[in-house]
């Protein structure tokens, strides 16, 4: 090259301060080495482009040109740092993933921060992942994993890319305490006589309509209605009651005992990203990460 950025930004400080003195001044060098640059640079050009007078340095047509070129150059280069440090701070930013609260509560935030304390079957690297954040179901995310009827179509606006997780099957959970003082129910209709602690999202989805049907039948229907996995789980351990919880629970809790009356109602796990987060590097790795994890666990595969 013939010149590089250092130059050129003496050369625009020689124009704003009139004298080698002020651009050295102005850059925290000394006035020698403003003096010695401009000189390699005149020689560079075969023409004069700055004239000495005692009111100061003077442009020449050439040196105005050159002038208008370094004031680009330097614009272009600052812009570009600029887009470097955001793209860098983008990327620096946590992923964000929306889930199911169950799922983020008891397999994503333990497994992710590397503080699980059950043997669960799924994992995820520590030194493949970036850094994460858990977001509640349906807020808006890098990274959406939604639960979908089995058989029907994904409702996202927009373009989209989808992966399918697995598939997570439930069944009646009750606490042992809970079986110390009454008898297990031995078919899924005897759930009825049964008192059952309900989640609100088995009311409304169409993959829980079989125990909807159930839990809103009785003539006083469900104990409680909780809007968590979290609450409901600790609603049965209060050994008060039945729930709807996924079968691989008591894998999670030892207090807890699966019923296994009837076939599982099974609910598809699938993950949604746009193709503009996946162009981040770290939303990709997340991505690929978590995908794997699943369809590798024997819970949802």
């Amino acid at each position: 090259m013939a010149t590089d950025l250092t130059t050129l930004r003496m050369l625009l400080a020689l124009s704003e301060g009139g004298s080698t003195y002020n651009a050295a001044a102005a850059l925290g060098v000394d006035a020698a080495t403003v003096s010695r640059r401009m000189a390699v640079l005149e020689r560079k050009a075969g023409v004069p482009l700055f004239v000495k007078r005692p009111t100061g340095t003077v442009f020449t047509d050439a040196g105005l040109q050159l002038l208008d070129a370094a004031d680009a150059a330097v614009v272009a280069v600052t812009n570009f740092d600029l887009l470097l440090e955001t793209i860098a701070n983008r990327h620096a930013k946590p992923v964000t993933i929306s889930a199911p609260e169950g799922i983020g509560s008891y397999l994503l935030t333990p497994q992710l921060a590397g503080f699980a304390d059950t043997p669960t079957p799924i994992r995820f690297p520590q030194d493949a992942l970036p850094q994460v954040s858990i977001l509640p179901m349906e807020s808006r995310a890098d990274i959406e994993i939604i639960l979908v009827h089995p058989g029907c179509d994904i409702h996202r606006q927009g373009e989209y890319k989808a992966r399918k997780l697995g598939v997570m099957r439930f069944l009646p959970v009750v606490a042992k305490s809970y079986l110390a003082k009454n008898d297990a129910p031995t078919n899924f209709r005897e759930l009825g006589k049964a008192p059952l602690l309900n989640h609100l999202i088995y009311s409304n989805h169409p993959s829980f309509a079989r125990w909807a049907d159930i839990a809103h039948g009785s003539a006083n229907g469900p104990l409680v209605n909780v809007s968590t996995s979290s609450a409901l789980h600790r609603a049965v351990l209060t050994g008060r009651g039945i729930a709807l919880l996924p079968d691989f629970s008591e894998e999670i809790d030892d207090l807890v005992a699966v019923l296994p009356i009837g076939e599982r109602i099974g609910i598809e796990l699938w993950a949604v990203a746009t193709p503009e987060s996946l162009k981040l590097p770290t939303v990709k790795r997340a991505w690929d990460v978590i995908g794997t994890a699943f369809v590798n666990s024997p819970w949802f595969n």
